[in-house]
Parts: C-alpha cells; structure tokens; sequence
C-alpha cells in the first residue's frame, strides 16, 4: 500500500487531499511493474480505477470513503474517473457514461456500496464493483481486521463468446483472489451474491 497509514481524508480541504493521494498513486504505478512493463500500458483505464483506485482509498479510508459516496457520491466518483484517465493517452480514456453507485444497509453496522460501471467494452473489465465495511470485524488479540471487502464483478465470456461473468476479490495487499462465476451483472443478484461471500460459517455477515 502506498498510503502508509496515513489518514489524508481528515484533513480541511478534501479536494486537495485527493489530489495529493493520487499524486502519490501515480507514482505507485509508475514504478509497479507487470511482466517487465509499465502497468498502464497494459491494463485499461477502467481497469485500473476497479482494479487499484477505488479498493485502494476504500481499504485504507472506510468511513472517508463511504462518508465523500453518500454526500455526492457522482462527484466523488467521477473525481478518482478522471485523475486515473490522466496516466492515460487521450485515445486510451473511457468516458464515465454510466458510473453510478447504490448504497445497501443488510443490517446494523454492515454497509455495501455497489459502484456501477461504465460498460465494459474489454474483457476483465467490470461491471460492478461492491465495498463492503464492517467496523466489528476486529479480532484485537490475534490481529485480525477483515472491516473492509472489496468484490468486482468483471466481464469474463467463456470459450465460445457467450457472455459470462468471474468474481474478484481486491485484498488490502493489492492482490486479486478469484472467487468463482459471477451471476449476471444486475446490481440485484450481485448483492446476493456479496452476501453469501461474507456470511460467515454460522452464516453472520
């Protein structure tokens, strides 16, 4: 992670501070490497906000994040959109027709916010990408902390092109963790299945 623990949304002027985060992002990816290459001429500008954007600032910020998405969340979204497309060619930015998000409460102290995508027009883009925080998810002792999730619903055909969906989970780390086919991509059945993936062995979120 980049931030180093740093809480950067506290501070007066959140606009200024989100410039400087993703200052700061940009010079992560300028030095992060994918198979001897610069990532950005690898992955797509969609790709990078859901892949790195948007689980980062999350994963590091919960309430922050959640707290800029409930006041003006097209805004806020739009914001992180357009700093990621500046490390990209002008020929190489999407425009974010389509971004939007929804915000679901299951029940006390849990919060999943599905951001909707623009439509992936690649493969390993995504749909949809759901941001789930829960404060109590905190085992002092053994140092255990899985308060924030991060699942995207990315476009995945299979061999023969009919359209398909995969599941991804973003970690803390920055890794990606394949968590199976995904449902099809409506902001409802991947709710469902958020909710199944969180549920623990007793079935508690």
């Amino acid at each position: 992670m980049f931030f180093r623990g740093q809480n950067l949304f506290v501070l007066y002027n959140p606009q200024a501070i989100l410039v400087y985060i993703f200052d700061l992002f940009t010079l992560y990816l300028s030095r992060k490497r994918y198979n001897g290459r610069d990532m950005i001429s690898v992955r797509s500008h969609p790709v990078v906000f859901f892949e790195d954007a948007l689980p980062s600032v999350f994963h590091q910020s919960p309430v922050q994040f959640l707290y800029y998405l409930e006041r003006d969340g097209n805004k806020f979204l739009n914001f992180y959109w357009e700093q990621v497309a500046k490390n990209f060619a002008e020929s190489d930015r999407v425009d974010p027709y389509g971004l939007n998000y929804v915000i679901r409460l299951p029940q006390k102290d849990v919060t999943i916010a599905m951001v909707i995508m623009p439509a992936p027009q690649n493969n390993g883009e995504a749909h949809l990408e759901a941001f789930v925080y829960r404060p109590r998810r905190v085992t002092p002792i053994l140092r255990i902390n899985d308060m924030t999730g991060v699942f995207a619903l990315v476009k995945a055909p299979d061999i023969s092109g009919n359209p398909k969906t995969r599941i991804i989970e973003r970690t803390r780390k920055g890794e990606s963790i394949e968590r199976g086919e995904g449902p099809p991509p409506t902001t409802d059945e991947f709710y469902r299945v958020v909710i199944e993936l969180i549920k623990d062995s007793s079935g508690n979120l």
